[in-house]
């Protein structure tokens, strides 16, 4: 998944995206460039985890022992 967030991107959003980052308004480009570094930055722990250990299931996604069922 973290491989698809980060090499798999549709041309227009890769435009789309590109267009944000150069954007007129300094705030807006700020708030983008401050969204790509820290996006990068969790993506590429997320590889680099499951290079080290393999698959592990994320934290942020806890499924209910009743979902099992």
């Amino acid at each position: 998944m973290d491989r698809l967030a980060l090499f798999d991107w549709p041309i227009q959003r890769f435009r789309n995206y590109a267009g944000q980052l150069a954007c007129r308004d300094a705030r807006r480009r700020s708030m983008r460039w401050r969204w790509l570094g820290r996006s990068a930055r969790f993506h590429t722990r997320n590889l680099l985890r499951k290079a080290a250990l393999g698959p592990v299931e994320s934290p942020l996604v806890s499924i209910p022992k009743w979902y099992e069922r």
